[in-house]
């Protein structure tokens, strides 16, 4: 039966987010530049000021998670999943450590109990 070779993501897989974001921050500046250095039509005033504001929302978005709470949250998350496997193997360590002691208890109290019989008869 052939087995299949997992294989880790690729770098770009792992850093599309970043990219995407960081390529939209410097359209976004890119055009904030163009629009306020190049000479505007009193018709096109509104439009560019609505894509400046739709801009302004996306860029804030994108600060707000890379920079606020959200990507605290990924590292607490990724922190306390590490905590949770490192305490489930220890936990699974001290089950297996009782479950000795147990066994080595049972042959040692049937030992004895044979002994007395034995003693008895």
């Amino acid at each position: 039966m052939p087995t299949k070779k997992i294989t880790s993501k690729s770098w770009l897989s792992k850093q599309i987010s970043a990219l995407l974001a960081l390529t939209t921050v410097c359209l976004s500046f890119a055009l904030f530049f163009v629009f306020v250095y190049a000479p505007l039509s009193p018709e096109k005033k509104d439009i560019i000021i609505y894509i400046l504001g739709v801009l302004s929302a996306i860029d804030s978005q994108i600060f707000s998670y890379y920079f606020g709470s959200s990507e605290g949250s990924d590292i607490n998350n990724k922190l306390l999943n590490q905590a949770n496997l490192d305490n489930n193997k220890l936990l699974n360590q001290t089950n297996s450590d009782n479950n000795k002691l147990l066994n080595q208890i049972n042959l040692d109290t049937n030992q004895d109990a044979n002994q007395d019989t034995k003693n008895t008869l």
